[in-house]
């Protein structure tokens, strides 16, 4: 098996699409509507439907650097 994980640290002002992940004050959020993040702050939370500036999120859970996606090669 192998661990992935494509996913990156929130950043504000920026275009997020469908299916991108990140992680913000130690959860990790997916895009499941496109659009620009706010300025600043990011998703908080948990649920679905998270406002962000114009994207919304859904929580996938804390994140833990150490375990993450777990995927076969």
């Amino acid at each position: 098996m192998a661990i992935t994980w494509d996913g990156a640290a929130w950043a504000g002002s920026t275009a997020y699409v469908v299916g991108a992940r990140v992680v913000n004050g130690g959860n990790a959020y997916v895009c499941s509507q496109a659009g620009t993040s706010a300025g600043s702050g990011g998703p908080t939370g948990t649920g679905s439907g998270i406002t962000d500036g114009t994207v919304k999120w859904d929580y996938l859970g804390a994140y833990d650097a150490a375990v993450t996606d777990v995927a076969p090669e």
